[in-house]
């Protein structure tokens, strides 16, 4: 996966008990960590497609852009502008992530059968997780059929009366 994306630096691979989800650590020495004994219930596969997402972040440097937008938000905690504005963007850096993966597996159809795997393994150590798989407009149920091609249903007349209201602020 890393000659794919052109990364000539070495990227560890481990495990943490600590994490639910698998993510990139590091600004000198990147690591991708996996949560611990999920790496046994997936295939080769379902791997390769997370090792795929977890590399865009790396290649796209989202880990500086998240140190500064964790920054900002800390910075402007007190604006309501500011929280939309950062939930937004890491709604479009999770999907960037995943057409990246996509476009390296070249199935979305397998990627999106993994993302639900691996959320399904969650909600199976976590019920919380399971009540927010449930809803019906959760980020990551927008995720799948975003992935899928299917219809999505946002929700335009929230963000235009939020974005009225800082204009007129």
């Amino acid at each position: 996966v890393s000659q794919h994306f052109n990364i000539s630096k070495k990227v560890d691979i481990g495990e943490s008990k600590y994490i639910s989800s698998p993510m990139i650590l590091g600004l000198f020495k990147p690591i991708i960590l996996f949560p611990l004994g999920i790496i046994n219930q997936l295939n080769t596969h379902e791997v390769e497609a997370i090792l795929a997402h977890e590399f865009a972040h790396y290649i796209r440097k989202d880990i500086y852009l998240n140190m500064i937008q964790s920054l900002i938000e800390v910075l402007f905690y007190y604006h309501p502008a500011i929280w939309w504005i950062s939930t937004n963007i890491k709604i479009e850096r999770e999907n960037c992530c995943d057409d990246l993966a996509i476009k390296y597996i070249g199935n979305n159809i397998h990627y999106a059968k993994t993302l639900v795997k691996m959320q399904e393994i969650n909600s199976s150590q976590s019920p919380i997780l399971a009540l927010n798989f449930s809803k019906k407009d959760s980020f990551f149920s927008q995720r799948i059929k975003r992935i899928l091609n299917m219809t999505q249903t946002r929700n335009y007349l929230k963000e235009k009366i939020l974005t009225s209201m800082v204009i007129l602020l």
